[in-house]
């Protein structure tokens, strides 16, 4: 993966923000989840030959997507919009960048019902875990994230 300033600083951002503590509690969605959906992603944008720029909003929405959680685990993906314009937004990016983003961001919510491609690369990458060798292992520690955050 090629990082342009505009991706270094979000991971960055973003790094700070799932090491909070309300993050740092979960099993499943954490930095190891959000690094693992950005590595896919950038695969399949490979893959597929989507621009430079589409890749970049592409990225930056998989950085953000489950950003939300730090507010707590109802309707996250507002939260990640918000947060991600919030940085964005700070960092003076374009307003349809921004936009695209929030697109992204929002096709994540489930049940996910993508529409464009970057959005469908998006939603694959943020289920890949159901189709991976490691699906029990990726299975239990989202089990065992919602024990913690609920204790079912």
């Amino acid at each position: 993966m090629h990082a342009s300033p505009v991706l270094s600083e979000v991971q960055k951002h973003v790094n700070n923000l799932l090491n909070t503590d309300e993050l740092k509690k979960r099993s499943f969605h954490n930095f190891n989840h959000t690094r693992h959906v950005v590595q896919k992603c950038d695969e399949l944008a490979t893959y597929y030959e989507v621009s430079a720029g589409d890749s970049e909003a592409l990225l930056t929405a998989a950085w953000f997507h489950d950003t939300g959680y730090v507010y707590g685990n109802i309707n996250h993906e507002e939260g990640s919009v918000k947060i991600a314009s919030s940085f964005l937004n700070s960092i003076n990016a374009d307003q349809e960048f921004i936009k695209q983003v929030h697109a992204l961001i929002m096709a994540t919510k489930l049940p996910s019902k993508p529409v464009t491609p970057l959005q469908k690369i998006l939603c694959d990458a943020d289920l890949h875990h159901l189709a991976s060798e490691d699906y029990l292992q990726w299975s239990n520690r989202l089990c065992q994230e919602v024990e913690l955050m609920t204790g079912n």
